[in-house]
């Protein structure tokens, strides 16, 4: 499998965080409007999660008010890792 993300690997690197677990890092300039990557994963219910138990490198995004997509396999390197928050 592919990273997914689209960057070539000399402008990124995987470094882990002090409070989230790993995440993506830039080590170039990423001009405005480029394609990051694609986020592969699998659409779950929130009511099937435990968030207070899981949230740490749980990896979440958001798909609407009734479920997330989840990595595939969140330790396998990808998008999942960027910081996708709207409250970096």
């Amino acid at each position: 499998m592919p990273y997914m993300i689209f960057l070539p690997e000399s402008s990124w690197e995987i470094k882990d965080t002090t409070d989230k677990g790993r995440g993506v890092f830039v080590k170039k300039k990423v001009l405005k409007a480029t394609v990051i990557g694609d986020y592969l994963g699998v659409v779950t219910k929130f009511e099937d999660l435990d968030f207070e138990k899981e949230r740490i490198g749980m990896y979440a995004m958001y798909y609407n008010d009734k479920a997330c997509i989840l990595p595939q396999n969140k330790n396998y390197p990808g998008v999942h890792l960027i910081n996708h928050s709207c409250d970096p």
